[in-house]
């Protein structure tokens, strides 16, 4: 799974470099340049962090850092992520079943 941590954050970078030269797709579900899988891998990403200890206000700083600011749709999508996993709701969401979810979740809104 990939994390924001700092030694994945050229990862991270490179990917959205990758994805800035791919067409966005329309769908209902706006994902911008991101795929299904992209989203899964963010939010294990962002358990992950949170397991070893980041606040929700580091992992949106990630965010800055790492998207584009004309990626918009995606931006929105990794900020919503890390709110979301930061309320007790998920608390105990694992990198494997936060990867699943969110995975299924975009793909069933496709």
């Amino acid at each position: 799974m990939l994390a924001l941590t700092r030694g994945s954050l050229r990862l991270w970078v490179f990917l959205f470099a990758v994805l800035i030269m791919l067409p966005a797709t329309a769908s209902a579900y706006d994902t911008g340049a991101m795929s299904c899988d992209d989203i899964g891998q963010f939010a294990a990403g962002v358990v992950e962090g949170k397991e070893k200890g980041k606040t929700q206000r580091e992992q949106l700083a990630d965010i800055e850092r790492i998207a584009p600011p004309f990626h918009r749709a995606e931006r929105k999508i990794m900020r919503d992520i890390v709110r979301q996993l930061y309320t007790a709701r998920y608390a105990t969401l694992t990198l494997d079943r936060a990867f699943a979810a969110y995975r299924a979740e975009c793909s069933a809104q496709q």
